[in-house]
């Protein structure tokens, strides 16, 4: 050897394996971290010599140089990061079905089917004894149970709506929560980036607040030349250049739900265009809010109108007990299930109650056909059952749906962790390497000091 290089390629040998195994120290610590991403060393060699005419020969003999990277697959993530938007929306669109389900679908006792029953039921014993006025007050009673049923299910709707809403305004703040903290972290990231540094733990930190904001609202994520993000939500730019826009929550009259006395909602960007989201949280409420509660108070207010229209236009044409006909047994003005009620002609007055066609104080036709309206194909019992049916249809579709999207997320999620999750058995086996490397440059040291100690000290002493 007829330099010291060698030393100094030890050295930086000694330098290059001990920030591998710092880097590998690094993962272990953080395998249970949420959102980290693993770095790896990547060692490459120093060259002293380039090709050229003047180079000259000679070895390259400068060491070994280590830069340590971050395991980010950009591909993986976008990818990941689509499919948990759509898993979130199909997921909140089953839950608000869900709901919806619990408040109409009720298989306890008491529900709506076993009212209307009862109803029937009622009617029929008044069929077989038309003078009995406590049977007459039986059915006054299961008129107003069904009433109150129809009103307390049609609240019940409105305050999941109203919930729901709520949960969109949290999720709008969240949103711009989101953005603020995104691009103040970008700030961060560029500056460090300049100063030739490496942030990768406000990297980490930044990606996993932009899979929150994905989780919330279909953002379209890309970065710059500098590493800067860019999230765009239908082409409106949320976050840009360190600068964050906000969005909002907006109640827009629309003439189809005005007479379930509902807004409609929208996201609107800061310009104020409506947002058309696609994906996430959001568009799955606003899904819920818009369409699914209004699609079934709309049925429960159709059935509400069948069951005082059929049973009006049978009560109407019976006789009560006085002789009076053309009664009504509900309201024929309140044709919702908010506002169905029993009808003043017969409140509180059973002996208005109508069993009779006229022919007779014996006569029970009209009781008669009243009871028979349960068993009607086309009744108010079979369109409840129906509604009941098609809810539950619909709910385990949708719950489908989710479910195989929920699926698509973890495999992608897999396939993002296989690239950037940290494998213990994969960072022991490279802290063994590195270790065997640190202890071969530290035994390189100790060669060249003893062959300069030899050099130095032990030549030359012939003739002293």
């Amino acid at each position: 050897m007829s330099n010291f290089s060698g030393l100094n390629t030890s050295v930086t040998g000694l330098f290059a394996h001990r920030q591998r195994i710092d880097t590998i120290s690094e993962n272990i610590a953080n395998v249970d971290t949420p959102g980290y991403t693993r770095q790896r060393t990547e060692l490459t060699s120093i060259d002293t010599k380039y090709p050229g005419l003047f180079s000259g020969s000679g070895g390259q003999n400068a060491g070994v140089n280590a830069d340590v990277v971050r395991q980010w697959d950009e591909l993986l993530d976008s990818a990941a990061k689509q499919a948990l938007s759509r898993s979130s929306e199909l997921e909140t669109q089953a839950r608000i079905l869900d709901g919806i389900e619990a408040e109409l679908g009720s298989l306890a006792p008491g529900n709506l089917a076993d009212k209307l029953q009862q109803l029937w039921n009622s009617f029929d014993d008044l069929a077989n004894d038309p003078a009995d006025l406590a049977v007459r007050n039986v059915v006054l009673g299961n008129v107003e149970n069904v009433a109150s049923e129809l009103r307390a299910e049609a609240a019940a709707l409105d305050q999941l709506r109203s919930r729901e809403v709520q949960q969109l305004t949290d999720g709008v703040t969240r949103v711009n929560e989101l953005a603020s903290t995104i691009a103040e972290l970008d700030l961060g990231i560029a500056a460090g980036t300049a100063a030739g540094a490496a942030p990768s733990g406000l990297i980490d930190q930044r990606n996993r607040l932009v899979t929150e904001l994905t989780s919330l609202v279909n953002a379209s994520v890309g970065y710059d030349g500098n590493g800067q993000v860019r999230v765009l939500v239908d082409g409106h730019l949320l976050v840009g250049q360190g600068q964050a826009q906000t969005i909002k929550l907006e109640a827009v009259s629309d003439p189809s739900l005005g007479p379930l006395g509902y807004d409609r909602f929208a996201v609107t960007g800061s310009n104020g265009r409506e947002l058309n989201l696609t994906g996430g949280k959001l568009a799955g409420e606003l899904v819920g809010v818009n369409e699914l509660v209004p699609q079934h108070r709309r049925a429960l207010d159709d059935l509400a109108a069948s069951i005082i229209t059929s049973t009006n236009a049978l009560h109407q044409a019976g006789t009560a007990l006085d002789g009076s006909t053309g009664l009504s047994l509900f309201d024929p003005t309140s044709l919702s299930a908010t506002t169905i009620s029993v009808s003043a002609d017969v409140a509180g007055r059973p002996s208005k109650l109508a069993a009779s066609n006229g022919s007779g104080a014996l006569d029970n036709s009209v009781a008669r056909s009243l009871a028979t309206l349960g068993s009607d194909p086309s009744g108010p019992s079979t369109m409840q059952a129906k509604m009941i049916a098609d809810l539950g249809s619909q709910l385990a579709t949708l719950q489908s749906r989710s479910e195989a999207a929920s699926f698509s997320f973890q495999r992608a999620e897999g396939s993002r962790q296989s690239a950037a999750g940290v494998n213990l058995d994969e960072e022991l086996s490279d802290l063994i390497s590195s270790q065997r490397a640190y202890e071969a440059s530290a035994r390189m040291i100790s060669a060249i000091d003893e062959m300069l100690d030899t050099l130095i000290n032990r030549t030359g002493l012939v003739g002293r």
